[in-house]
């Protein structure tokens, strides 16, 4: 048996290595990508219908207090 997956490989011993990089970027998310896929397609589409709703709902919001520089149809942040 090869090494225990959380030590950077698999029990296989054809597949030995890390899985590589999951976020070049300094200070990104490496979980972005897991967390996507637990959703599944409906979870994910719903989700992103209640972020688009909360994003419209602040921008209403601060529009008194802040510019709010990207607006769409109907005056919203998206459609």
């Amino acid at each position: 048996m090869g090494r225990i997956p959380t030590g950077g490989g698999s029990p296989l011993s054809e597949k030995t290595d890390p899985l590589g990089t999951i976020s070049a970027a300094p200070w990104g998310s490496a979980l972005i990508m897991p967390i996507s896929y637990t959703y599944s397609h409906d979870g994910l589409t719903d989700a992103s219908k209640i972020a688009i709703l909360n994003a419209n709902y602040m921008a209403k919001r601060l529009e008194k207090h802040y510019p709010v520089l990207f607006r769409g149809v109907n005056r919203t942040i998206f459609r």
